[in-house]
């Protein structure tokens, strides 16, 4: 003789009501639904923009609460719950060698306060070896220190002054006419292309104040934007070498980062963050203030300080 068991006995069994039977249910195909929608775009996001996107970034860059009505700590734990989570990434540091001319210049932005664009740009050179496999090619970046916008690159297989100034004219266009950097400094570390005779007399040209890092850790936003860019952008582009797609790739995540929505600002990308703050009065501008290890204490409260994943 056979049991016949019952939608009604298995309810009994689990200690459910036929009607919050029917609620899980539901809930179950509609959280289905959603991961059936959702985990293509977080794919595809990660395979063309950013490929270590983390969840909250995920959240605001793809828009999940106007396209899907879900909270952040939902989409968070539906991520995790789902395997889409990141997993810690293990990164080293790297600098480049003092040059001697760069020793008659101190570190200028110790406690510095900025309340806003074009007062602290910050550069650095790091190599990259994960695009192409025969060749080494360098990445000369510059980054406003209160914005985060990433103003100005050039990618050079030499490490020459004249790529270092490719990138410089690029800041110097964006930010037209060019007494708008009358003042401002630039801060990098003491690598020799920009303590150059012909990098120096261009800066001197723009007005431009001279600051040079002590060590990696007094220039930690640009480095922190090359770990950025070779771990989050670089992947989404392997297997490309010729050098005149490279460059039209690097000009795309250079687009991408600065349209990308980003926790210190606010979640708002680097350009709405600039124009955000162009249209308020200058006194109620916020002000953020540079770390100052020269008395040990980090004061680093700014808003293009943190990098989320």
């Amino acid at each position: 003789m056979k049991l016949k068991i019952t939608k009604q006995m298995v309810y009994a069994h689990f200690g459910l009501s036929r009607q919050a039977a029917f609620k899980a249910i539901a809930r179950f195909k509609q959280q289905t639904k959603l991961i059936e929608q959702i985990r293509p775009l977080v794919k595809e996001y990660r395979k063309n923009n950013d490929a270590r996107a983390g969840s909250r970034s995920l959240f605001y860059n793809l828009d999940i609460r106007q396209e899907f009505g879900l909270g952040v700590n939902r989409f968070e734990r539906l991520l995790s719950e789902e395997g889409l989570a990141l997993k810690p990434l293990k990164t080293r540091r790297s600098t480049t060698k003092s040059s001697v001319s760069s020793q008659r210049y101190e570190n200028l932005t110790f406690g510095l306060k900025l309340n806003g664009i074009n007062q602290l740009v910050v550069g650095d050179i790091t190599y990259l070896t994960n695009i192409d496999p025969f060749n080494r090619w360098y990445l000369f970046c510059l980054t406003d220190a209160y914005s985060g916008r990433w103003v100005g690159f050039c990618l050079s297989k030499s490490m020459r002054t004249e790529d270092a100034l490719v990138a410089l004219e690029m800041w110097v266009e964006l930010r037209l006419p060019e007494s708008n950097l009358h003042g401002c400094i630039h801060h990098t570390d003491g690598g020799g292309q920009y303590f150059s005779a012909l990098y120096l007399k261009r800066l001197s040209s723009l007005e431009i104040r001279i600051s040079k890092a002590g060590n990696c850790f007094e220039n930690g936003l640009a480095e922190q934007r090359n770990g950025f860019i070779k771990q989050h952008l670089l992947p989404t582009f392997k297997g490309i070498t010729d050098p005149g797609k490279l460059q039209k790739q690097f000009r795309r995540i250079m687009h991408i980062y600065n349209e990308r929505k980003q926790a210190g600002l606010g979640w708002r990308s680097p350009v709405e963050f600039e124009a955000w703050t162009a249209s308020l009065p200058e006194d109620q501008r916020l002000e953020i203030t540079m770390p100052d290890f020269a008395s040990k204490t980090d004061v680093n409260n700014t808003p293009s300080g943190k990098t989320d994943s």
